[in-house]
């Protein structure tokens, strides 16, 4: 049987692991980093616990307690990246809600063995649950382009594709948005 939770502080190194797996990504611009690096890392990764503007879930086999998907996501500001994120060169900020709030996915992974249940699924639907009860209008998620089947799975939960493009690097990125109704809070 499968729990789905919060994350604890017991969960910090699953979400170091799983950040650091970083399935479907081209390039690992942590290769070489050094110990102070990975300590700032360490730090920012427990921010997704405890930090008011953050959230992160997993899933665990509630025996074993062995942890099998986990997800982490930022509540930002448009006005925040916009300046730093290339792909709001050529997408309007009129995309997002009028605040200017939104909740950003940078991480969720399934173990291969746990593939193909919902989980990841299930998972985004508690971040945004989440995003709606901290009343913000909308959830961001980005994956290189030859994801084809991550982008399949967002555009079913109703994500739209918004841009297609290098964002940081040379790699071809899709980002993706969908408007949550914080009505229904």
């Amino acid at each position: 049987m499968l729990t789905m939770r919060r994350a604890n502080a017991g969960d910090v190194n699953f979400l170091i692991w799983i950040d650091i797996k970083d399935e479907g990504v081209s390039s690992s611009y942590m290769a070489n980093w050094a110990d102070a690096e990975w300590a700032a890392h360490r730090e920012q990764i427990a921010a997704y616990i405890s930090s008011e503007d953050k959230i992160a879930f997993v899933t665990e086999e509630v025996a074993s307690q062995r942890r099998v998907a986990g997800i982490y996501a930022d509540i930002l500001h448009v006005q925040d990246v916009a300046g730093r994120w290339r792909m709001f060169r050529t997408v309007s900020t009129d995309l997002f809600p009028g605040d200017g709030r939104f909740c950003a996915i940078f991480q969720l992974w399934v173990d291969p063995a746990y593939r193909r249940q919902r989980l990841g699924s299930q998972l985004k639907q508690m971040v945004e649950d989440e995003a709606v009860h901290r009343q913000v209008g909308a959830i961001y998620t980005h994956t290189e382009a030859v994801n084809e089947h991550v982008i399949t799975l967002n555009k079913k939960l109703g994500y739209r594709e918004i841009y297609r493009g290098p964002m940081w690097d040379d790699i071809e990125r899709v980002a993706l948005l969908k408007n949550l109704d914080v009505t229904r809070r």
